[in-house]
């Protein structure tokens, strides 16, 4: 991990799309001025938006300024999650082992597709359900349950403020384990603490999504609820959600081509590997799939309850396709490569596969010095940020370059490119982001930018869509190749 964060931080940056959109500029307007800035700007996701994982950032961002991101994702959130993982895989299989080897499965898919060092927190999801079930499992042979029901809370209540879909997730999940947890005869009392520690867990993301249903009329808006084909409120419907993400058409064939992308092989070249669509699991499904007949010999029958079930999710979901999306695929995966690897190491004969499978798997923590080969190429690896101002950082295609760090303060005009807000506070977050004026509030012969120039004098105006060309203007902040970061409008002579 630490040669992957060096490789990032000297040369290839951080690369990202989400992160420099919504992920993080909201933490960067808690530290500036306490609070989220959420109504300043004109970004779809933020519509309806309750950042709460990727607050994780603000200590760091606060401390280092952008170079914090590439340490509180990759050494420190990354790595707890992969110890939640090797938890019940320990767990599952009574094996250190076990749990050592689901924990590798598991690091090798956000590692492929580059979460940790992107910004990205969907990995996060699947390493709170594997300590959901953990913690359901340590309650179930607990002394003191209501200690052990911490756990679940915790699980619980990472799963659902990460990602909204996750309150969905986890309940779906949760029901066949309860159920099976039953049949094994688990004491009632014991089940009736696991329902109220999910419930307690459960709680803020429920309240945030029952306040999100009565302002908005749906509880994930912006996005639209679809539970089985019914749909529920307003917002982005999840065809076209789909559809932005690389889903032709929200038809199965459409799923399983895009699952062969996504798990087998990629569709095309340059093997950029970029996005989730792109080989975003890597071929850790294909060792899962390589390793079943050993899982089905070994495994006891709650694990087996366990992988189905989260492949019955996960179909249900339909998130199977796309796999950052595919929380409890991952668990199902990782849990039979913990039970499965650990049987093929001890084997007397073919322990050859063991060795196979485990170096497939390693094979993945390569991937930043995969992409430091692709830098210059065509197709290049981004967008990307040169988060510290490394002398060695390596230029070339989707190169986004942050504005100097001058105490600017910053108005933007329309929308900035791609929806991209990060760039604009500096490396060190020195400049501020007043607010956006829409096109629809310029006003004529530029009346409404002299208005806020009339109050701020020295606020500077960001134009991508060249929108104040009619107005006195001089360029404040000049870029390298000819163009204009930001405008002074009216600028006294």
């Amino acid at each position: 991990m630490l040669h992957a964060v060096l490789l990032h931080a000297l040369f290839i940056g951080m690369p990202s799309w989400d992160a420099f959109t919504y992920h993080v500029p909201p933490a960067v307007e808690l530290i500036q001025h306490g609070s989220l800035g959420l109504d300043s700007y004109w970004v779809f996701p933020f519509q309806g938006l309750v950042p709460c994982t990727e607050l994780v950032n603000v200590p760091l961002l606060a401390l280092l300024g952008l170079p914090g991101l590439l340490i509180t994702g990759p050494l420190i959130v990354f790595p707890l999650c992969v110890i939640g993982v090797s938890k019940l895989g320990r767990k599952l299989t009574g094996s250190v082992h076990g749990g050592n080897l689901a924990g590798l499965a598991y690091a090798a898919i956000p590692l492929i597709n580059q979460q940790p060092y992107a910004g990205y927190v969907d990995y996060i999801v699947s390493a709170g359900l594997a300590y959901l079930v953990y913690g359901l499992l340590e309650l179930r042979d607990a002394e003191r349950p209501w200690r052990a029901a911490i756990r679940i809370v915790i699980a619980m209540a990472i799963v659902t403020l990460t990602k909204s879909s996750g309150l969905y997730v986890a309940g779906a999940l949760c029901a066949p384990i309860l159920v099976a947890l039953w049949r094994d005869h688990v004491p009632r009392r014991l089940l009736a603490i696991m329902l109220a520690a999910i419930a307690i867990g459960a709680l803020p993301s429920l309240t945030i999504q029952i306040l999100r249903t009565i302002h908005y009329g749906s509880p994930i808006y912006p996005f639209q609820l679809s539970i089985l084909g019914i749909k529920i409120g307003p917002g982005l419907p999840a065809r076209e959600m789909f559809r932005q993400s690389g889903l032709a058409d929200e038809t199965w064939f459409e799923m399983g081509r895009n699952f062969v992308a996504g798990w087998v092989w990629p569709p095309g070249r340059p093997y950029s590997f970029y996005d989730s669509r792109s080989l975003g699991g890597g071929w850790v499904m294909l060792v899962a799939a390589g390793l079943l007949p050993t899982f089905l010999r070994s495994a006891s029958r709650f694990e087996k309850i366990l992988v189905v079930s989260c492949v019955v999710v996960s179909v249900f979901a339909r998130d199977f396709w796309y796999p950052r999306w595919s929380f409890t695929l991952t668990v199902a995966i990782c849990a039979m490569i913990g039970r499965a690897l650990p049987e093929l190491a001890r084997a007397e004969r073919g322990r050859w596969r063991f060795w196979v499978a485990g170096g497939v798997l390693a094979l993945h923590f390569l991937r930043p010095a995969y992409d430091l080969s692709q830098l210059q190429k065509p197709g290049g690896i981004g967008p990307r940020i040169d988060v510290i101002g490394s002398p060695w950082f390596q230029t070339g295609p989707g190169v986004l370059e942050p504005i100097e760090d001058l105490h600017a303060r910053l108005v933007i005009v329309e929308y900035t490119q791609d929806g991209f807000l990060l760039p604009l506070y500096g490396r060190h977050l020195t400049n501020e982001v007043l607010f956006t004026i829409p096109r629809s509030q310029l006003g004529p012969r530029c009346d409404a930018l002299r208005f806020v120039v009339a109050r701020d004098p020295t606020a500077l105006f960001v134009d991508e869509l060249d929108l104040t060309r009619s107005c006195d203007r001089q360029c404040a902040i000049p870029t390298a190749w000819g163009s204009c970061r930001a405008w002074q409008l009216f600028p006294p002579r």
